[in-house]
């Protein structure tokens, strides 16, 4: 979830990077285009949206895991309180 956090904040922080990448880069040439803006903006997001897409996958499976280890524990918790009150 951490992971998660720090990519939406990245991308929250996003413009003002772009920004700021933009202008230095403007000082260094005499003038950028709308296509080299784009392009740092999709790199930017893109970048940011596969790892969150990564870090949800990953959830994913953890929730699966999980969920199948409960219905484990529902069971056995189950059947020990069935042989439990079968015996008393």
């Amino acid at each position: 979830m951490t992971a998660i956090s720090e990519h939406v904040s990245a991308l929250g922080k996003a413009p003002e990077f772009i920004a700021d990448n933009f202008a230095q880069g403007s000082s260094n040439t005499s003038t950028r285009t709308t296509e080299e803006m784009k392009q740092l903006v999709h790199a930017v997001v893109d970048s940011d949206c596969t790892a969150i897409a990564a870090e949800l996958a990953h959830m994913a499976k953890v929730d699966d895991i999980l969920r199948k280890l409960e219905e484990l524990l529902a069971g056995d918790v189950a059947q020990a309180l069935e042989e439990t009150i079968c015996q008393a």
